[in-house]
């Protein structure tokens, strides 16, 4: 998968290693929390994004493994 765009109402975790780019809406509330901190400590994602002021926040990660 090219683009997966995700605002945390379900985990999307079996297609972590399949999608090549990453969108996260809502980054700032509860649900999306745990996701954005495994996508920041995970050296198989680069940040290319990250905006936590603007609405509720938002981010974009690249797979690196599938550049």
């Amino acid at each position: 998968m090219d683009l997966l765009h995700n605002d945390g109402s379900k985990p999307m975790y079996r297609l972590y290693n399949t999608t090549k780019v990453f969108i996260l809406d809502d980054i700032n509330t509860e649900k999306c929390k745990k996701v954005v901190q495994e996508l920041k400590s995970s050296s198989n994602w680069r940040e290319v994004y990250f905006e936590p002021s603007q609405r509720n926040g938002w981010a974009v990660y690249e797979n690196l493994n599938l550049l």
